[in-house]
């Protein structure tokens, strides 16, 4: 089978490449890892265990950090974890291929300066292209067909946080002691949770409830939702697969996440995932904010269809229908 021709946007992105040297991103996917780092205001850690039941890892986690000042300042910092599926080596080749794809995409050259893409924009385009790399692949070899991955990634620039959600990988934030989930899950069972049609508690340990409603590499076009949240300083945020959040709830990740180094947070959420039978590959990443950055402009405003979180008296206001356009 012919590799179907790449769009100009791919074209562009493999002839001038990112402006970022790939030195600075790191991609761990398909065995088990650990990172850590302090850096650009933000103490992360991220880490990858292959679980109790499964015989290989195909979640993985990517981040980059640019060494550049004015970089960093016109393009923040990213973090992602994606959750492959496809069986044999396709859900490994399928994240591996997403987080690879998106840390080049992202940091590509901007163009002139009457086209130049804001955060939101930039990081919706490097996720579309992540997507096209991996139907790409599924298209050249019809040993792939059927692979797809998850993606939540997070871009912190300045004082304001960017994510991108496909799929029911997560993004949390922790705030004053409170957990508040970010992103809404592209699953069949949380779509009926939220057309009413199953309660909360219905939906726990339910047959179909890893069955995910969209996925990158599944289809030609993928529908990227985006969030804006404007962080304060000791935020915390927290990336995960469902093999986390499918066995560990969110008062347990709270409570875990309270250890004030986020390398031992991550060691010991996987523990408990571990503990409680760990069903699934486990990923997670913890990202806390030590410094905002005042002086990196964010006027650039909200892109469009991009839904602004905002927490009032401890309450997440109503995201999921506040647009901002």
């Amino acid at each position: 089978m012919e590799n179907e021709p790449q769009n100009d946007a791919d074209q562009t992105q493999t002839r001038m490449g990112p402006i970022v040297d790939r030195d600075k991103m790191t991609v761990a996917s398909g065995c088990n890892s650990a990172s850590e780092f302090s850096e650009a205001g933000v103490v992360a850690a991220l880490q990858s265990d292959v679980g109790q039941k499964r015989d290989h890892n195909e979640d993985g986690y990517a981040y980059c950090v640019p060494g550049s000042k004015d970089i960093l300042d016109r393009f923040g910092t990213i973090f992602a974890v994606a959750d492959g599926m496809g069986g044999a080596v396709g859900g490994e080749i399928a994240s591996q291929t997403a987080l690879e794809t998106l840390l080049d995409s992202y940091f590509l050259p901007d163009g002139d300066d009457d086209d130049q893409p804001n955060t939101p924009d930039r990081l919706r385009s490097a996720v579309e292209r992540a997507n096209n790399a991996i139907t790409r692949k599924t298209k050249a070899d019809p040993s792939y067909q059927g692979m797809g991955t998850t993606l939540s990634a997070v871009v912190i620039r300045g004082r304001w946080a960017h994510i991108a959600q496909v799929g029911d990988s997560r993004a949390y934030l922790i705030r004053r002691r409170r957990i508040y989930q970010l992103t809404e899950d592209h699953s069949l069972i949380a779509e009926q949770v939220r057309r009413g049609l199953l309660s909360e508690e219905e939906a726990e340990g339910h047959t179909y409830r890893n069955i995910i409603t969209r996925a990158l590499g599944i289809e030609q076009n993928v529908e990227v939702d985006l969030f804006a949240l404007r962080l304060l300083k000791k935020d915390t945020l927290v990336l995960c697969s469902d093999g986390l959040h499918g066995v560990v709830n969110d008062s347990q990740i709270l409570s875990i996440s309270d250890s004030p180094q986020p390398s031992q947070c991550c060691k010991a959420l996987i523990e408990k995932a571990n503990s409680e039978g760990g069903p699934d590959n486990i990923t997670v990443g913890i990202l806390r904010i030590a410094r905002l950055d005042s002086s990196v402009s964010n006027n650039e405003g909200i892109a469009e269809n991009q839904r602004l979180i905002e927490i009032s008296g401890g309450f997440l206001d109503n995201i999921l229908n506040r647009w901002r356009k």
